[in-house]
């Protein structure tokens, strides 16, 4: 489990992970867009995701204050 903050009008990539991966996210404060190889995701304040992280993804803060959120990493192996 991690605690995150991206900061205003910023963005942060993340490579693909080994395969079967799986990532929640939970946000706390503010608007992040989360960017699949496959889809768009919008999430606000209480808003939470899954999705296979095991594809490339980039966090992305289009706001003018900085978002907070959590991330949990799920490995079945």
């Amino acid at each position: 489990m991690f605690y995150c903050e991206l900061d205003a009008e910023s963005a942060k990539l993340q490579s693909l992970i080994r395969q079967g991966q799986q990532e929640y996210i939970y946000v706390i404060e503010g608007s992040l867009t989360l960017k699949t190889d496959t889809a768009i995701y919008e999430l606000h304040d209480g808003d939470s995701l899954v999705f296979s992280s095991s594809v490339n993804h980039t966090y992305i803060n289009d706001g003018k204050i900085k978002v907070k959120f959590m991330v949990i990493n799920y490995y079945p192996y």
